[in-house]
């Protein structure tokens, strides 16, 4: 199951399944574009930790659709995003996301770790490079949100 976590807003994580639909994917994005072009009211910077490490392949389809959704966040998330941390361990993978920055290269930094520790721990960092106190959320914050996407 697809999860987008705001709740230790300004650090938010999207759970990518291994498995998934069109339609559940196509759902994920409009959920995730709709709360930060509507829902989500501040400028504030965020921060965005990505978990695709269930991933083992990306079809085409499923390339574009994440590098349209890139496209239409870009006025929105290149002025708010400190940072965008992709957690894979598959090459495949890492090889389908640079396929999808051949598309359309995000204006905003996103980098991709084996370890969500050290992705978080980059996107804590970021916030001090961007002039910005790192927010307060618990160590490993992300775990809670994995288990509800089990």
């Amino acid at each position: 199951m697809f999860v987008f976590d705001t709740q230790y807003d300004p650090m938010h994580l999207q759970v990518i399944p291994g498995d998934f639909t069109y339609a559940e994917a196509d759902a994920h994005f409009s959920a995730v574009e709709r709360y930060y072009m509507r829902e989500s009211r501040s400028d504030a910077p965020v921060a965005l930790l990505a978990d695709a490490r269930a991933l083992s392949t990306a079809d085409a389809l499923s390339r574009k659709r994440v590098a349209d959704c890139f496209v239409r966040l870009s006025p929105v998330l290149e002025r708010r995003i400190v940072g965008h941390a992709v957690v894979m361990t598959s090459p495949v993978i890492r090889g389908a996301l640079t396929a999808i920055f051949w598309i359309k290269q995000p204006p905003w930094q996103i980098v991709t770790f084996a370890e969500m520790t050290e992705a978080d721990a980059w996107l804590r960092r970021m916030f001090g490079e961007h002039g910005r106190a790192a927010p307060f959320v618990p160590p490993r914050w992300w775990e809670a949100a994995l288990q509800r996407s089990g």
